[in-house]
């Protein structure tokens, strides 16, 4: 069981605060809430997400992405092998993560970076994936926005993929309430820059989460 509370957020009297400690985490866990899909009760969840994500990316048939959190590089792993003709970089704020991921994956790149730090790149993509990491970008997911538009090709996509807690949200509810609160952010803080072309949020019972898939494309 992971223990990521103890380094990315603290619960205390019902609410969570944002510690964001991802170094720390990685160098105390091996597989960090279970990400490699081996074993535990997120490996089902990971599969049917990974997989979705996959159908929709092969439907814009991207040359370059940027996965932006992608941790061990598993699901870079899982992208390049079901998209080999595309170029895949995985990026996370951890240099431990980005390490092990180069390591075991020597057909994708990574690259230790932070999407709410970054400068514009040289490299640009064709598509940018924002895996699973909303809530700790949620405070200033305007800057995370805006720098993946900066990295983004000329008729580009970016997607946002996303578990979803099938319970109360416990943290930046007033930010962002669930897969509506994040359609809704989207709609009122990006639509001059941003359309959204397609949405997809999955409630089956089946997962220990609910999914949530959207693909945005930038206004010319």
């Amino acid at each position: 069981m992971s223990i990521s509370r103890d380094f990315i957020f603290n619960k205390k009297e019902g609410f969570l605060t944002f510690v964001g400690d991802f170094e720390a985490f990685y160098t105390h866990e091996k597989d960090p809430w279970d990400q490699s899909g081996d074993t535990g009760e997120m490996a089902p969840y990971y599969a049917h997400s990974r997989r979705r994500l996959v159908s929709n990316l092969k439907k814009h048939d991207p040359s370059s992405i940027l996965e932006v959190g992608c941790g061990l590089g598993f699901s870079s792993n899982f992208i390049k092998m079901n998209l080999p003709s595309a170029d895949v970089t995985g990026m996370d704020i951890s240099q431990t993560a980005i390490d092990s991921a180069t390591k075991n994956f020597r057909n994708c790149q990574f690259k230790q970076g932070s999407i709410l730090k970054e400068p514009a790149p040289q490299n640009h993509y064709d598509c940018i994936i924002l895996s699973q990491l909303l809530w700790y970008i949620i405070h200033d997911f305007s800057t995370a926005m805006n720098n993946c538009l900066s990295y983004l090709n000329p008729n580009g996509v970016i997607i946002i993929t996303q578990a979803f807690l099938k319970g109360e949200q416990l943290y930046a509810k007033d930010f962002c309430d669930g897969f509506k609160g994040l359609l809704s952010l989207l709609e009122s803080d990006f639509s001059e820059k941003l359309t959204i072309t397609f949405s997809d949020y999955d409630e089956q019972d089946n997962f220990i989460h609910h999914d949530g898939l959207i693909i945005l494309s930038p206004k010319m």
